[in-house]
């Protein structure tokens, strides 16, 4: 009778474990879609119409706003506007496409100040788009192999991580989203480069039957195509006012000629006051410093840099 009545216990004892686990398993299932999102958004981003950056009210910045033109973007700040580097833009549309969360990073009363996410330090980002508009409190963006950036929803308690660098982007200054090329394209569709130098000096580079040549000598293929790529991705650096370069005085000068493209490119580098700055035909409005001591040497070398070494450069 007392083992019929320790089975009936024990029977009793695992129905009600089992009814708390599931109970428990429920609610803990309840509250994790309450707290955890496994997305942001979703949008088509060929709809995408225009989108605002407003910076944190600490910085005191006006919005920038960038709004679909044609096959491209314009970009306005106050009465200024201009053409902004496609790149970025980009990089911001496919994240918006399937903006996806990879850990939540607490709540937002918790971690808005480490986050960058609190009332004044926060980016407010507004995406424009026929089933929108799409509202995103931006923080700060974690650099590293596989880049973060923490964002809040309005009306949502919780902090997300989302892949990608939304937050490197929605800190940048106006600016730093003009186009900073001086030079890109395939060397291997490039023809000539002709390199000017103070005092009138200077050379051609011609491509004669698939091989570089100078002053008619052939050159040294590895030397000169390490030269060509890295020249094809040269981009400068911070942007300055043009006016720099209404007393400045033409130094260095270097024309690209490239078979695919109707006008050769063409980079200047000024001598201004106490310091060198440099344009680009590729986007003639933008005016940025140059390094003298590195990048001048790096880009305008002299014709012996090209040339096969010799027996002494190689006992040496």
């Amino acid at each position: 009778m007392f083992g019929k009545l320790r089975t009936v216990h024990w029977l009793l004892l695992l129905v009600v474990l089992a009814a708390i686990w599931w109970i428990s398993g429920s609610v803990s299932q309840r509250a994790q879609k309450r707290t955890f999102r496994e997305e942001i958004l979703r949008v088509d981003s060929n709809t995408i119409s225009s989108f605002t950056i407003t910076p944190g009210p600490e910085k005191q910045l006006p919005p920038i706003r960038f709004e679909r033109k044609g096959t491209g973007w314009l970009m306005r700040l106050g009465q200024d506007s201009s053409s902004p580097d496609p790149a970025p833009i980009h990089a911001l549309l496919r994240t918006w496409s399937h903006m996806r969360v990879t850990r939540v990073a607490g709540r937002l009363a918790e971690v808005g100040e480490r986050y960058d996410l609190s009332d004044s330090a926060a980016e407010r980002l507004i995406i424009n788009a026929p089933d929108g508009p799409y509202e995103l409190r931006v923080g700060r963006h974690l650099p590293g192999e596989e880049p973060a950036t923490l964002v809040n929803l309005p009306g949502d308690e919780m902090v997300y991580a989302i892949e990608g660098s939304m937050g490197q982007y929605a800190d940048q200054p106006f600016g730093e989203w003009l186009p900073r090329y001086l030079v890109v394209g395939d060397p291997l569709n490039w023809r000539r480069l002709t390199f000017n130098f103070p005092g009138d000096t200077g050379y051609v580079m011609e491509r004669i039957g698939g091989e570089w040549t100078i002053d008619g000598v052939l050159t040294d293929p590895e030397r000169v195509m390490k030269f060509l790529n890295s020249l094809s991705k040269a981009r400068g650096r911070s942007v300055l006012d043009p006016a720099d370069t209404l007393t400045a005085i033409p130094a260095f000068r270097l024309m690209v000629e490239d078979t695919t493209r109707a006008e050769p490119i063409v980079v200047v580098v000024y001598n201004g006051d106490r310091k060198f700055i440099v344009r680009s035909s590729l986007n003639p409005g933008t005016v940025m410093p140059f390094d003298g001591k590195e990048e001048i040497p790096r880009m305008f070398r002299p014709k012996e840099a090209f040339m096969p070494r010799s027996t002494s450069d190689h006992q040496h």
